[in-house]
């Protein structure tokens, strides 16, 4: 349980970049925009990534409703993310053009 706590911290933390990155392509200064998309797209790789780590080392544990509770919240978190960084690209396109 242990090994996927760490990447399931750094999922949490990928989900909270790319909400922020939505704010800063919605609020933030329009020189900048692009460096939100960056952001968004960089968390929602990273995020992946994590969730990737959390699966294959709850895949190892012996505690199955403990395991399928962390592969649960790590989805959900992947998911979160990608939506965001949707969010966040689709304005950044449209203030680019």
């Amino acid at each position: 349980m242990k090994a996927a706590e760490v990447p399931l911290e750094t999922a949490r933390a990928c989900r909270d970049v790319a909400r922020l990155a939505v704010a800063c392509a919605a609020k933030g200064n329009t020189n900048t925009v692009s460096d939100s998309g960056v952001a968004a797209l960089l968390a929602d790789a990273a995020c992946r990534g994590a969730g990737y780590n959390v699966r294959i080392n709850v895949a190892s544990m012996t505690d199955r409703s403990a395991g399928a509770e962390l592969a649960g919240e790590v989805r959900a978190l992947v998911a979160d993310t990608q939506a965001a960084a949707q969010e966040a690209t689709a304005l950044v396109e449209a203030a680019i053009g």
